[in-house]
């Protein structure tokens, strides 16, 4: 298990690093609009999600610069422009499905494709009213995540792999997941983690702070928040937190923003799983994390640490290093699987439940982490963490009251569902608060990927949201570098809030069998280990053939 927890964690972070560099192939799909009733619709939703429009007349093509549905008359009103090189890659080569980013190309991912059954050459200074029945077709030119997924899986390594790190490696490549932050680190913007993670409804939108290593490029700190899945994501707000404090301290958040100075985290005493040892497993920041796969009876996985109990200390700070598990999305990803064509439809109806109702089923099925602490009158919570998104580990705090702990010591215990989480490191650090400053930035440019300034989109929690719709949209937000005093150092954190929607197209028939199973507590963390061990049974079969 050791072993393939370690290949599976490699192939990964060479997979990720070798996305970020752009050095395998990377494809696109055309998706037809197959109802002819349907075109005005298309275009107009087409609008919502800032498509880019380009009309094929004959062997000419024209970017549209305005375009207006008038269905009343059932035509379409346009004003073209001549069509710029970025978006000729499915242009001039529409059997070539292939686009490199590193060379800008990314923006064919936003196009919507117009065919008019005229093959006249259109005057660009002009209007142009073009009847929906002279539209021949409509394409849309979306990522194609299983074809990028094989090209990278086989083309870099190379290799036969068995079937479960070839799960794992697939699972971290068409992952569902929240958006994706790159910061710029002084060589290249690098992937630091994933925002609001889990927020998949409006009524779960919430405010995330994610630490971020950057380095200032001509005056400015430079972000990137990016939709690179089949998802619809929505930030309200975007800014950048700058901590100046004394250099032999950390500045770490916890989950609602609160900052905590931190000069010595102290290991745990002991960490034990079953009466097993773990220790190294969670003592340093390493990557060898506790992967929570311990089977207990009623499906939750547990760790257990005890800490020295300091005499002079009443208050204590939690530090974890965590994330959650590419396994957790897999698993997830096979639930809504079996909701097949019903699954849009289940979708629109969450969305009118509370947060309180969401959140219920979310505990219930242990997707949280859960932190308690061993005190005289038993076991009490502390804390229960939200998801935090498998691309990156974090650091976060978490407050402590250690004079309600029982005895000389103190005893926390760490639970979630099978395999849900992966804990690098935990540790307490008991030292005083120390002085920092905080400046709140707030962007000063946030260039999408058709070059639009969006920033006033995330100026404020207003409602008024950057809308990235689509796999290919990217906005580059621009912060003010400041340079901290001699004997200081800078911490940053982006503060971001908002939500995602998944985008799904499942066929067939809902398994309502399977389904209400998961009405059930601690239904997903059962499926987890069943499947889990499902798996393993079919690898070690196949071993012996």
């Amino acid at each position: 298990m050791r072993i393939l927890k370690s290949m599976c964690k490699a192939f990964v972070a060479f997979i990720f690093s070798s996305v970020c560099s752009g050095c395998f192939q990377h494809y696109f799909k055309v998706v037809p609009v197959k109802d002819v009733a349907a075109y005005p619709t298309s275009v107009e939703r087409g609008k919502e999600e800032n498509r880019f429009f380009i009309l094929h007349a004959g062997s000419n093509a024209y970017s549209i610069t305005t375009i207006h549905v008038n269905k009343e008359k059932q035509q379409l009103e346009l004003q073209l422009s001549k069509l710029d090189t970025p978006h000729t890659v499915y242009v001039n080569k529409p059997k070539y499905r292939v686009y490199k980013p590193s060379k800008g190309q990314s923006q064919v991912l936003t196009e919507m494709h117009l065919y008019s059954k005229d093959a006249t050459s259109y005057a660009l200074s002009e209007p142009l009213v073009l009847p929906i029945a002279e539209v021949s077709k409509i394409e849309l030119v979306e990522k194609d995540v299983a074809g990028t997924t094989a090209s990278t899986v086989f083309s870099l390594l190379g290799v036969t792999l068995g079937a479960f790190a070839l799960l794992i490696v697939i699972v971290a490549l068409t992952k569902s997941s929240c958006p994706f932050v790159s910061g710029y680190d002084g060589n290249d913007f690098k992937l630091q983690g994933e925002i609001y993670a889990g927020a998949i409804y409006p009524a779960l939108k919430r405010d995330d702070y994610l630490p971020l290593q950057l380095k200032p490029l001509e005056g400015k700190l430079q972000v990137k928040i990016s939709n690179e899945l089949q998802e619809r994501q929505y930030t309200d707000l975007a800014e950048l937190w700058t901590i100046e404090h004394e250099k032999d301290v950390d500045i770490v958040p916890d989950e609602q923003g609160n900052l905590y100075s931190v000069a010595k985290g102290e290991i745990p005493s002991t960490a034990t799983v079953n009466g097993r040892n773990v220790l190294t497993e969670v003592s340093q920041k390493d990557e060898t994390y506790f992967p929570f796969n311990n089977e207990k009876e009623g499906g939750i996985s547990e760790l257990e640490v005890t800490f020295s109990k300091p005499h002079e200390s009443k208050e204590g700070k939690l530090l974890l290093h965590l994330k959650n598990s590419y396994w957790l999305d897999y698993i997830y990803g096979e639930l809504i699987q079996h909701m097949g064509g019903y699954f849009n439809k289940w979708s629109k109806l969450q969305k009118n439940k509370s947060a309180e109702q969401l959140v219920k089923w979310k505990n219930e099925q242990a997707i949280p982490l859960t932190i308690e602490m061993k005190t005289a009158t038993g076991w009490k919570e502390v804390k229960t963490l939200t998801t935090v998104g498998p691309v990156a580990y974090r650091e976060m705090a978490i407050p402590l009251n250690i004079s309600e702990s029982e005895g000389a010591q103190i005893t926390l215990r760490l639970s979630s569902g099978f395999m849900f989480w992966e804990l690098d490191r935990v540790a307490i650090d008991y030292t005083p608060a120390r002085a920092y400053t905080v400046r709140k930035l707030k962007p000063v440019s946030a260039i999408d990927e058709l070059g639009k300034d969006v920033s006033s989109l995330l100026l404020a929690k207003d409602n008024q949201s950057l809308n990235q719709p689509i796999p290919g949209n990217v906005a580059t937000i621009s912060f003010d570098a400041n340079t901290p005093k001699s004997d200081k150092s800078l911490t940053y954190i982006l503060h971001t809030s908002g939500y995602y929607e998944h985008v799904r197209s499942f066929k067939g028939m809902a398994d309502i069998k399977f389904l209400k199973k998961f009405k059930e507590p601690l239904a997903l963390s059962k499926f987890s280990m069943e499947r889990y061990h499902q798996i393993n049974s079919s690898l070690a079969t196949k071993s012996k053939k």
